[in-house]
């Protein structure tokens, strides 16, 4: 499994890469270029909340990635999946926050329900491809990695 530093490395590849189109095709590139650096802190190795360093620099947002670590399987398809992975993710964070805005919009406190208007939003869905893209690049280095360590497992076992 490579390190956390060299995918967050690889997140802020993927985010310079996507900001670099923003000539081409605007402010889109720079909503993908956010979720790619958002890729940084809402990751796929959640499932491995024991390791150190995966979630030691999260802070407060480590009570909430206990559990996620401790309900999912280390590289199940919930967590490495780059579709299934990411939606569960951010259903995982969003959706406390969503029945808190119910709770304060339906008692009139709030005017406006954050929430919904974030999934109504065009940034919402492109910063969600671009997290989605870095999640999949993720998942591809673990698989890469891995295969890479079995190969020369074999050679050097002679198997």
């Amino acid at each position: 499994m490579p390190s956390q530093r060299a995918h967050d490395v690889s997140c802020l590849m993927v985010a310079c890469t996507f900001a670099l189109g923003w000539p081409i095709i605007g402010r889109r590139s720079l909503y993908m270029a956010a979720g790619a650096i958002l890729g940084m802190l809402i990751h796929p190795d959640w499932d491995h909340a024991e390791v150190k360093g995966v979630v030691a620099d999260l802070g407060p947002f480590k009570l909430l990635v206990k559990p996620y670590g401790k309900a999912i399987p280390h590289r199940s398809f919930l967590s490495h999946g780059p579709l299934i992975g990411t939606a569960g993710r951010l259903a995982y964070i969003l959706f406390p926050f969503w029945l808190l805005f119910r709770f304060f919009h339906s008692r009139g406190y709030l005017s406006l329900n954050w929430i919904e208007w974030l999934f109504n939003s065009e940034f919402f869905w492109w910063m969600a491809f671009g997290l989605i893209v870095v999640d999949s690049l993720h998942t591809l280095m673990d698989l890469v990695t891995t295969g890479f360590k079995r190969f020369i497992g074999q050679l050097l076992r002679g198997a």
